[in-house]
């Protein structure tokens, strides 16, 4: 098996749609919703989110996987 470099992998952020690591869940889970209709039209290449801090450096992911995680009985119907 060839040795490939983690670098040769990875995929520019730039091709990332983003999100406030500020927004809320209902925005997240929107976002995400834009992010897979993009994908599925062919006019974006990823539909993960990257988190970006304050100062716009991507630090997180968030995919719907992530939102699922978190989501709890208690928290369905309040969603703000």
């Amino acid at each position: 098996m060839e040795k490939m470099k983690v670098k040769e992998l990875m995929r520019p952020v730039t091709e990332f749609p983003t999100i406030s690591s500020s927004a809320t869940f209902k925005e997240a889970v929107e976002a995400l919703e834009k992010a897979q209709e993009a994908f599925r039209s062919g006019k974006a290449t990823q539909r993960i989110l990257m988190v970006q801090d304050k100062g716009e450096r991507s630090w997180a992911s968030c995919h719907r996987w992530t939102l699922f995680k978190v989501w709890s009985p208690t928290m369905r119907g309040s969603i703000a």
